[in-house]
């Protein structure tokens, strides 16, 4: 596999994601290492088995009804082998894949979940076209 460009991966998210008042937090990771690449806010993480475990269900080799982010259980609405959406009372997590990197975004009860689910594909999309 490729290996991940230098960027100012941490400016990205916070500029793309969490700035954009749709993501309250968010992370990138590394598909062919599990590591956390960047993420904001510093409290949020992604540990490296929550990673492992949201990458298997999205390729299929878990039929998990529920996924951890930061300690937190989600209940998945909806995975494809690219994207999966998943709710937790009113919060919301999204993650998308893309050739080298899994995004993954937090929303709370401040916004509406099609929200963060747009902000997450629209980042995903831009790497896509950069080819990340």
């Amino acid at each position: 596999m490729s290996a991940i460009p230098p960027k100012d991966w941490f400016g990205l998210v916070e500029a793309e994601l969490c700035s954009s008042g749709f993501v309250q937090k968010a992370a990138l990771i590394d598909i062919s290492s599990g590591a956390l690449i960047a993420f904001s806010p510093p409290d949020f993480k992604v540990g490296k088995s929550e990673a492992d475990a949201l990458l298997k269900t999205l390729t299929r080799e878990s039929e998990a009804v529920s996924v951890e982010v930061n300690g937190e259980k989600y209940q998945i609405l909806r995975n494809t082998p690219r994207s999966l959406y998943a709710r937790k009372r009113h919060a919301c997590v999204t993650c998308v894949r893309t050739k080298l990197l899994l995004v993954v975004g937090v929303g709370d009860d401040t916004i509406i979940p099609s929200q963060c689910v747009t902000a997450v594909e629209s980042f995903a999309d831009s790497l896509i076209d950069e080819r990340i």
